[in-house]
């Protein structure tokens, strides 16, 4: 009976997050877009999509510095200020990007 409960417990668990996978697409699906509308749609993603990846590759750039510099934070203060400020200012961006986007989603 145990065995039972276990096996029901695991198909629970794993077929939610397997049909949530393919979500937005059902989603955009119903939405009934025109090829225009449905392009205009995916030029947006995209174009978000690049900014956010641009932004964390930098992020990750500076990081990555930031880490070398660490390793003589004395000699590296301003330097290690600098970039601080510089990786904040990049999440801060990034966190920008998602509320502006879902702020001027478009409306068909």
């Amino acid at each position: 009976m145990k065995y039972l409960y276990a096996l029901f417990i695991f198909f629970a668990l794993s077929v939610s997050p397997l049909y949530a996978q393919h979500s937005y697409s059902d989603f955009e699906r119903g939405l009934n877009l025109s090829d225009a509308q449905r392009t205009s749609v995916e030029d947006v993603k995209r174009k978000y999509m690049d900014e956010w990846h641009a932004s964390r590759r930098e992020a990750i750039k500076k990081k990555l510095e930031l880490r070398d510099l660490y390793k003589n934070p004395s000699s590296n203060r301003g330097r290690i200020e600098t970039l601080q400020k510089q990786i904040l200012e990049l999440e801060i961006s990034r966190e920008s990007l998602t509320v502006n986007t879902e702020e001027k989603s478009p409306e068909y």
